[in-house]
């Protein structure tokens, strides 16, 4: 787990309505600052296990800590009780997925809908220079037709002082986008745009990356249900049953 990320997300400690969850908040915070600076709590909340505290970091980053202040830990909360395998963790990470997705700007994906009537949605990271993300695309019209909505949002995989991230930029500012995108994943080039614009590159990115994104394509409902990396039509379409 990288705690190391950088988050767009502003320092919102609950801490005065949340305490109840911890009997140390401070202490808690002043250890992980010591610890690591760029550490942000967003939220202290309680869980099932008494004294142990959920601490989200950055808006996406779950860790849980003592209600002492002085001892954190990383993993999965598991809920084992009578016989069930309940992922805790797993979930909260979801349900933050899922209001991360969205609060996104509609306008900012590059969107291939179905062909058919809408039966799912789905959104990719993707990167125009990973083989992965150029097999997955070649299979669009056969995603569409099978009643499947893409919305794309850009993660060049090498960062974003990177030529894949500029040359990404001409698909967001193009004026046929989709077109574009496609010519991109297919030959590795396209026209640069008649007019600038400010390209929604990095905002994904960050968006990538505090939610885990570490390869390409990166696909979710928009329940924050991942389904994994490269998948075929057949593949896609039985993971969204």
């Amino acid at each position: 787990m990288n705690f190391f990320y950088q988050s767009t997300l502003g320092l919102t400690v609950l801490l005065s309505s949340l305490a109840y969850a911890i009997d140390a908040p401070e202490r808690l915070q002043e250890n992980l600052v010591k610890l690591n600076p760029d550490f942000k709590i967003t939220r202290i909340s309680a869980t099932p296990v008494t004294g142990i505290a959920e601490v989200e970091l950055g808006g996406s980053e779950i860790i849980y800590a003592s209600e002492s202040g002085n001892h954190i830990f990383t993993g999965d909360l598991i809920d084992i009780t009578d016989g069930r395998n309940d992922n805790l963790t797993e979930h909260r990470q979801q349900q933050i997925r899922r209001s991360t997705l969205a609060t996104l700007d509609p306008a900012s994906f590059i969107t291939y809908r179905s062909t058919t009537e809408e039966a799912s949605q789905v959104y990719v990271f993707t990167d125009i220079s990973c083989n992965y993300c150029q097999n997955f695309h070649k299979q669009i019209e056969a995603i569409n037709d099978a009643g499947i909505t893409v919305h794309y949002l850009a993660f060049p995989r090498a960062g974003l002082n990177n030529a894949t991230a500029r040359l990404m930029e001409r698909a967001w500012c193009a004026e046929d986008r989709q077109a574009t995108l496609t010519t991109l994943k297919a030959s590795g080039s396209a026209p640069s745009p008649q007019e600038p614009c400010r390209a929604p590159i990095a905002s994904h990115f960050q968006i990538g990356t505090a939610m885990g994104v570490r390869g390409t394509p990166y696909i979710l409902t928009p329940e924050g249900h991942i389904l994994g990396g490269f998948l075929s039509t057949k593949e896609l379409i039985s993971a969204l049953e």
